[in-house]
């Protein structure tokens, strides 16, 4: 299965390690391209115990990039792993904004290949 991971806070890349780890054809986006510099390079940005043998491990069916289109086009799922944010006056968990940019972000790159194929499905995680 193709698959597309939207962010490598914990959550994403725990995700995206895994999957791949287990076969799947996986590419991870983050933003961030000081992040995704390191873990092409197959150093891990976060602390989990592990995590950089299994990159090193699942490294043949991951990829990283900061490019929606080059993750979203083709991926049977869309995994889309945003960080939780609260309200300080409320102390609940906010992730409307941030989700919603990273909703559209997703929409707009897969509307270049839906003349032909078929959408994803698309899977929202929050840590």
């Amino acid at each position: 299965m193709k698959v597309c991971v939207v962010g490598t806070g914990y959550v994403g890349l725990t995700t995206g390690v895994s999957l791949a780890f287990l076969g799947h054809e996986v590419t991870c986006v983050d933003l961030d391209q000081n992040k995704v510099d390191m873990l092409r390079a197959g150093k891990c940005p976060i602390y989990e115990p592990g995590m950089e043998d299994l990159l090193a491990e699942a490294a043949p069916n991951l990829s990283f990039t900061t490019s929606y289109d080059e993750g979203v086009p083709g991926a049977d799922v869309v995994f889309v792993a945003v960080q939780t944010v609260y309200k300080r006056q409320e102390r609940r968990p906010v992730a409307g904004p941030r989700l919603h940019r990273r909703g559209e972000q997703v929409d707009r790159a897969d509307r270049q290949r839906q003349l032909g194929g078929r959408d994803p499905a698309r899977v929202v995680r929050s840590a």
